[in-house]
């Protein structure tokens, strides 16, 4: 998961630390696929009425504000459990979109905060490199340690990123995405494209902090990344 701030991800303008996060206004939660979960959901903002205009180079999205539809999603599930009084919009991944669609979503859900008068945290929620083991073969590599991670190959592409991520190199990770594919990162890593292109994409220098370790999950990886807001600012 990676996490910032933008006033007007992992999250933008503010640059409030995550302990203090949730005390924003409002957020823009990037999440994967919704899963169903016992849990009440958090309040959601009311979704436009109509599409935005279309602009040059955008990406088709769909506005929905369907009481059918109710956002359930780990992370959002235990928002309800420490919830404020905030809004939240859920950003769905479209499994077929390539990291040029992420980037131009991201994009546009950055200028909307911009163009408004909002507090927003970005959270975005997702795996890194992203293979099971197969189910007879869970029970020998449950360990958190790393080295249970799906192949050696993808433990290094996740490690190596980590390492760009606490750089500030986003540049180098999107221009990767090609080479980080092969090793399937969880929704084609759309969580982490839609933030970073909403924070300034290839010119987004802000440094992230590892605020877990990263660790294996059944040949899944697992870390929680927030970028503080640079000195200079957003």
């Amino acid at each position: 998961m990676f996490a910032t701030q933008l006033v007007g991800l992992g999250l933008m303008a503010a640059g409030v630390p995550p302990e203090s996060a949730l005390e924003s206004a409002n957020a823009v939660v990037p999440v994967a696929e919704a899963a169903p979960a016992a849990a009440p959901a958090p309040v959601v903002a009311p979704a436009s009425a109509q599409p935005a205009p279309a602009q040059p180079a955008a990406a088709d999205t769909t506005p929905i504000d369907d009481p059918w539809l109710p956002i359930h999603y780990p992370t959002v599930n235990l928002s309800t459990f420490l919830d404020r009084g905030e809004e939240w919009i859920g950003v769905s991944h479209a499994y077929s979109a390539d990291p040029e669609d992420f980037l131009k979503v991201g994009a546009g859900i950055g200028e909307a905060i911009r163009a408004s008068d909002k507090r927003v945290v970005l959270i975005a929620s997702g795996s890194m490199s992203h293979r099971f083991w197969p189910l007879r073969l869970i029970p020998a590599h449950e360990a958190s340690d790393p080295i249970h991670i799906s192949t050696p190959e993808a433990r290094e592409a996740d490690l190596e990123r980590i390492a760009w991520f606490q750089e500030g190199n986003h540049a180098a990770v999107i221009d990767s995405m090609p080479q980080y594919l092969r090793h399937a990162p969880e929704a084609r890593f759309g969580h982490y494209l839609m933030m970073a292109a909403a924070l300034g994409g290839r010119e987004w220098t802000a440094k992230g902090r590892l605020f877990s370790d990263y660790e294996n999950a059944t040949g899944t990886s697992q870390v929680h990344v927030w970028f503080d807001r640079p000195e200079g600012g957003w």
